[in-house]
């Protein structure tokens, strides 16, 4: 249909090797992990001063060794939920350039498995389980709508429409 995909990889080289032979398609550093990364990413892109009509938030890490990113974040939470919504954010013009935009926010169902620990979501002060962090955030992301939702109604974008979709069935 005429449409540009722009991706964006930690590593360039197995993206492009994983994209080869199709068309439209651009490639960008971005590593969601690192909050400079995704800046630099959206920066890049708003200076194309293209419109984006489109952003689907599908990166995700799992089962990792306990990592903090420059923040103190724990690693899962910083890269497949605070990255996404960072990245969303600072796209945020490009998304309103498009007139209709749709941002798409993909997970798994592995928020059937545990609740949250909201007193320690960075194991700060209990053992650190890989299996725990991707799974104890569920809950509150399916409870709750893109986090693009809420600050779409409070600026206002009326026709900005945000969708969260699980990655798997049921």
């Amino acid at each position: 249909a005429g449409a540009t995909v722009i991706g964006g990889a930690r590593t360039l080289d197995k993206a492009r090797a994983a994209v080869a032979g199709l068309g439209r398609v651009e490639l960008d550093a971005l590593d969601l992990f690192d909050p400079r990364s995704t800046d630099a990413f959206a920066e890049r892109f708003l200076a194309s001063g293209r419109p984006l009509h489109m952003l689907v938030n599908n990166a995700g890490i799992m089962a990792t060794p306990l990592v903090r990113d420059a923040r103190g974040f724990e690693s899962q939470l910083a890269t497949n939920h605070l990255g996404h919504f960072q990245l969303t954010a600072q796209l945020w013009p490009a998304l309103r350039r498009a007139n209709g935009a749709r941002v798409v926010s993909l997970s798994s169902r592995g928020h059937r498995r545990a609740g949250v620990d909201f007193d320690d979501p960075h194991f700060e002060r209990r053992a650190y389980d890989k299996w725990v962090p991707m799974v104890s955030r569920r809950p509150q992301m399916r409870s709750s709508p893109s986090p693009s939702t809420p600050a779409a109604r409070r600026i206002g974008c009326a026709r900005f429409r945000s969708i969260r979709v699980p990655s798997s069935p049921t």
